[in-house]
């Protein structure tokens, strides 16, 4: 049987949440069914290149030189993807985008007469005006780019096809995560402590890209505040990014910069949540994080800024706050400590729907239906 080829887009293919579902639905889906190929303008990690090579999955980068500036990257970026279509006959594209920018790239498969061009919504705001502005102009004019409109969250789906004509009901694939991995190993978690030489330690972790979204600033200042009364908290930061070093920067200058550690990209997110107390997103605006999921399902405490969807609220261990002062965090981070309780969540996730297993059967049952 002819396998049926699907081009994965995503305009930059770094380690972050949505390249990270993407991973997490390409060891789940049947690719003796489909040819998954991955095509990017530009690529700024190697994170999951191991595990694409060993599904199979070839990666395709536009532009191999790194083109920082996003209007210029839209710019050459459009047209290295209209070549690429004329070279290489595609009928179906899973456009895994942020933004209406995005849209011309899916216009211009619209244009080089792409058959199914599914549009799949990650996020639900900018950090930028300039990104806002054309967002909301883009929106409008390439509302018909898509030939199929889903998102990860109805915020999401909201936030990039409130303009959308003939839209049928929303189509909410869940950022399923394959829950058995990260189910509670107090081996796992002991394995981590005594690797990173915090075994009696309070660990608060964050895993997230270091860009303005993150808020990496109010991030550091109020555990700046907190630790400052807690001499045994360490604060775990997973990622890289365009910000870190300044980030970096910041901290060398704080008091309490010996008790926060800047781990970089891991490959072991279950283990590293596992061995701490309380993980926390102080984003300024986020879709439905997959990491949100991760951190719910091994049963470590969350705190979310409540600038992020409530369809995050699975579990009892998260509370919502607001980013308008360190006071609240410092507060619940505190209440947490004398807690310190440990659920068990695997159960209520699946049940949410968030096993990735139940993704990818939708996702599957999707492309099935697009006849070629």
């Amino acid at each position: 049987m002819q396998r049926k080829k699907i081009i994965y887009f995503i305009e930059v293919l770094g380690w972050g949440g949505i390249e990270t579902f993407i991973a997490n639905v390409l060891q789940k889906i049947n690719l003796n069914k489909y040819q998954v190929e991955i095509v990017c303008i530009n690529k700024i990690s190697d994170h999951f290149d191991e595990l694409f090579n060993r599904l199979g999955v070839k990666v395709v980068v536009l532009k191999k030189e790194r083109i920082a500036n996003p209007i210029k990257r839209y710019w050459v970026g459009v047209k290295a993807f209209g070549k690429y279509l004329d070279g290489n006959k595609c009928e179906i594209i899973h456009f895994h985008i942020s933004n209406a920018i995005d849209f011309l790239h899916v216009q211009m498969a619209k244009s080089k007469k792409v058959k199914y061009r599914i549009s799949h919504s990650h996020n639900s705001d900018v950090n930028k005006k300039y990104k806002r502005v054309g967002h909301e102009i883009l929106k409008v004019f390439l509302k018909n780019a898509p030939s199929h409109r889903v998102a990860c969250s109805l915020k999401a789906y909201n936030w990039l096809y409130s303009n959308a004509v003939n839209s049928k009901s929303p189509i909410i694939l869940k950022n399923g995560i394959d829950v058995n991995k990260f189910v509670y190993d107090s081996d796992k978690a002991r394995e981590v402590k005594e690797k990173l030489n915090i075994k009696d330690k309070f660990v608060i972790i964050h895993i997230g890209r270091f860009n303005l979204q993150k808020n990496h600033e109010f991030l550091i200042e109020f555990f700046d505040e907190y630790a400052k009364t807690d001499k045994d908290s360490v604060l775990l930061l997973i990622g890289s990014g365009e910000l870190k070093d300044d980030i970096i920067s910041k901290v060398s200058k704080l008091e309490t910069k010996d008790q926060i550690v800047f781990c970089g990209e891991v490959d072991d997110i279950p283990g590293y949540l596992m061995a701490s107390d309380v993980f926390v997103l102080p984003s300024l605006y986020e879709r439905l994080p997959v990491v949100g999921i991760e951190a719910q399902t091994t049963g470590i405490n969350c705190i979310f800024s409540d600038t992020i969807t409530q369809e995050l609220n699975i579990n009892s261990n998260i509370k919502f706050c607001s980013i308008e002062k360190t006071d609240f965090w410092v507060d619940e981070i505190t209440k947490l400590k004398k807690s310190n309780y440990r659920y068990e969540n695997a159960d209520r996730v699946v049940e949410a729907g968030y096993d990735i297993q139940s993704t990818v059967n939708e996702i599957e049952e999707l492309y099935d239906s697009m006849v070629l």
